[in-house]
């Protein structure tokens, strides 16, 4: 199922059909795993976005997903973290 979502929006893009926002998130996300300290980095701001208001994240057009969804609460310590302190 992953293969052919990828086959699909290869053939949009090469249609310029594709989505920018998720084309442009596609490159961000493909920078970050491709440089662990960056991604690390990344990571420990990711709980930054919890003070982020209800609001804002709700505006159609910012993050059309969150009409109508419970924003999540990215964790405050990640798991590696934890692990590494003997918490889990």
């Amino acid at each position: 199922p992953g293969s052919q979502i990828y086959l699909w929006r290869q053939k949009l893009d090469s249609l310029h059909r594709a989505d920018p926002m998720k084309k442009f998130m596609s490159i961000g996300m493909e920078a970050l795993f491709e440089h662990p300290h960056l991604y690390a980095a990344v990571l420990r701001l990711a709980p930054l976005a919890n003070i982020v208001p209800d609001k804002i994240t709700r505006v159609r057009g910012v993050n059309p997903w969150s009409v109508g969804h419970t924003k999540p609460e990215f964790a405050k310590e990640s798991f590696q973290d934890m692990w590494k302190k003997g918490k889990v």
